[in-house]
C-alpha cells in the first residue's frame, strides 16, 4: 500500500510542477507578445496622427504656400465647427491650438511650416507619462 501511495503522490507532484512551469512560460510569452503589439500599435497611431495633422494643416493653409501665419489660424478657428474638429484632431483643447501656433510663430518669422506644425501637435497631443 505504501508503494502505491508513494507512486501516486510522486506522479501527482511531478505533474503539478510540470504544469506550473508550462503555465509560467505561456504567461511570460503572452506578456511579451502583448508588449510588442502595443509598441507596433503606438507607432501606427503616430503615423495615422501625422497624416491627419497634415490634412488639417492643408485646410488651415489658405494661401497654399506651405506655411500658416496667425491670421490664417485665427480665420480658421473663427468657425466653431472647424475649431472643434481641429481640437479633436490635434488632441488638445481649442484654446491651446492658437496659443501653441502663436508661440511657434513668435520663434520664427511669424510663419509655421507644415513639418514643424505636425511634429509639435503630435507631441502636444500625447498624454504625459513618467518618461515625458
Amino acid at each position: 500500500f505504501a508503494f502505491v501511495f508513494f507512486m501516486v503522490t510522486s506522479s501527482w507532484t511531478l505533474l503539478s510542477i510540470l504544469t506550473a512551469v508550462v503555465s509560467e512560460n505561456m504567461i511570460s510569452t503572452t506578456g511579451q507578445q502583448e508588449q510588442e503589439m502595443k509598441l507596433m500599435q503606438g507607432e501606427q497611431d503616430r503615423l495615422d496622427q501625422i497624416q491627419v495633422l497634415k490634412e488639417l494643416f492643408s485646410a488651415i493653409d489658405t494661401s497654399g504656400d506651405g506655411n500658416v501665419d496667425q491670421k490664417e489660424v485665427e480665420t480658421f478657428m473663427e468657425d466653431d465647427e472647424k475649431a472643434a474638429k481641429a481640437a479633436r484632431l490635434c488632441r488638445v483643447p481649442r484654446r491651446e491650438i492658437l496659443e501653441i501656433l502663436t508661440a511657434m510663430a513668435a520663434e520664427d518669422t511669424h510663419n509655421v511650416d507644415m513639418n514643424r506644425f505636425v511634429e509639435s501637435m503630435v507631441d502636444m497631443g500625447n498624454p504625459l507619462t513618467e518618461k515625458a
